[in-house]
């Protein structure tokens, strides 16, 4: 009895050993393949950070038909995050012209753009189409913009500083001129002039009383009078 006893133990701890040295190779197997795996995570991260950045939206046009220039604009949306601070950008404005076979960039800033739009119409009354890079849109889907003023002389834009202050703004060109027309809970103009590089308010505001269709013009024109006394 004694005999199979022991017999008995000897049997089960030979067993026990064998399970214990299974589960150990188990364990060095598991650590191998992790270690194998974290190092194609790294390169995988690695190759992603020598990628170009992915833009979410891009507006590229040639302007060669509307200055007779070869000047590309561009406009790429690299983060979907909108704001209505002036110092939050999410977008790059680029401006270039074709020399040879490439283009050269002449200026790049960063912008917010909402629906990264780009416009060209003439803001300071020379006969020639200045760009509006769409900045924000409210509530009431006012629109505001940056304006360049395109001097084709010496491939320059200049930039209007506060001009995207201005909810959709529009250019009075017999005048010289800049009004809107804002939609609020009363809606209401105003009136700006551009003076040098930056926009001049002037202290000249009406409303738009929806009541009386008639009322609008009226008080647009004495208005108007106003502010080119103010000249």
């Amino acid at each position: 009895m004694i005999r199979y006893l022991i017999i008995s133990i000897l049997i089960l701890s030979s067993t026990g050993c064998d399970n214990q040295k299974s589960i150990v190779v188990d364990q060095e197997s598991k650590i191998t393949e992790s270690n194998i795996d974290s190092t194609s995570l790294l390169e995988k991260d690695s190759e992603e950070e020598d990628k170009d950045p992915v833009f979410l939206m891009k507006t590229k046009i040639l302007c060669d038909s509307i200055y007779g220039k070869d000047y590309k604009v561009e406009l790429e949306q690299f983060s979907e995050k909108v704001s209505y601070m002036d110092s939050v950008y999410n977008s790059i404005f680029t401006f270039s012209i074709k020399r040879g076979d490439s283009f050269q960039v002449l200026r790049k800033d960063s912008v917010q753009s909402h629906f990264c739009h780009i416009k060209f119409e003439d803001f300071n009354n020379d006969s020639i189409k200045d760009i509006l890079v769409e900045n924000t849109s409210d509530a009431r889907s006012n629109l505001t913009y940056y304006l360049y003023l395109m001097d084709t002389v010496n491939n320059e834009l200049n930039k209007i500083h506060e001009f995207q202050k201005i909810k959709n703004p529009n250019y009075i060109s017999e005048h010289d001129i800049i009004d809107n027309y804002v939609f609020s809970g009363a809606n209401w103009t105003c009136f700006y002039s551009i003076k040098g590089d930056s926009i001049y308010e002037y202290d000249v505001c009406i409303e738009d009383d929806q009541r009386n269709n008639n009322s609008y013009s009226p008080k647009h024109q004495k208005a108007l009078d106003q502010v080119l006394d103010m000249k």
